[in-house]
């Protein structure tokens, strides 16, 4: 009678354990696992190490400090074209002369330039104010050239173009005068080179001063342009030979 009464208590806690097992939840009776996004898979570690190691020597990388071989040709024409206009007449039978006039500001005074073209016209000669860019007198070459440097011209291969340059530079000094109301003064001057773009003949040169006055800057500069200009017209001894001379 004792024993059997064990076996029915046994077999009721032995029913009391499975329901109890079969009421858990199912995230309690399941052990929990990795998540490996799809879109995502793993790679192997040294397909990675590779890849890293090939972007370190992209980034590390430093361009080549040689310059590309440009062509020559192209070289030439780039060059010409930066400080020559285009559409230049071919030089003719008759003497040419090329006349560019850099201020001190570095820009062109197409007004001077005009002036002393103006003044060798009557010497049967061609004359030309449009020869040269801006970049001319911006770059630094005009002050090369003023110098007598004879390489600017063959560089710009001018003895295609005109028998000779006319570079003439335009300063401008100012001051103030407190005895006539602050009226200002500009004091300019006009330096004028003639150089042969071949051969054997001589570089000549002029130069002029002229004053002006005014309450502005602008206004005594003007005056002063005007008296140079008015000067230019009426010099007798602006001339130059433009022949060769006759050997002995």
């Amino acid at each position: 009678m004792f024993v059997g009464s064990l076996f029915v208590v046994a077999l009721i806690i032995q029913s009391g354990v499975s329901a109890f097992r079969q009421r858990q939840p199912e995230s309690e009776q399941k052990a929990p696992q990795r998540f490996v996004p799809n879109n995502e898979p793993t790679r192997p570690r040294a397909e990675s190490e590779s890849r890293r190691k090939e972007w370190d020597e992209i980034l590390q990388s430093k361009p080549s400090s040689k310059p590309a071989v440009e062509d020559p040709a192209v070289t030439r024409r780039t060059f010409l074209a930066r400080y020559l206009r285009p559409n230049l007449p071919p030089k003719s039978d008759t003497k040419t002369i090329g006349v560019v006039v850099a201020t001190e500001g570095k820009s062109l005074n197409g007004a001077l330039a005009t002036a002393i073209a103006n003044h060798f016209r009557p010497q049967k000669v061609s004359v030309l104010t449009g020869v040269f860019t801006l970049e001319f007198v911006s770059d630094g070459m005009f002050e090369h050239a003023f110098s007598g440097s004879q390489n600017v011209l063959d560089r710009l291969e001018l003895a295609s173009v005109v028998d000779h340059v006319l570079l003439a530079r335009h300063t401008v000094q100012f001051s103030t005068n407190p005895d006539l109301q602050n009226v200002m003064t500009a004091n300019a001057q006009l330096e004028i080179v003639a150089l042969p773009t071949s051969g054997t003949t001589g570089s000549h040169s002029w130069t002029f001063s002229a004053n002006g006055a005014g309450f502005k800057e602008p206004q005594a500069r003007a005056m002063a342009e005007e008296r140079l200009i008015a000067s230019i017209a009426a010099e007798t001894n602006m001339l130059f030979t433009l022949t060769e001379p006759t050997p002995p």
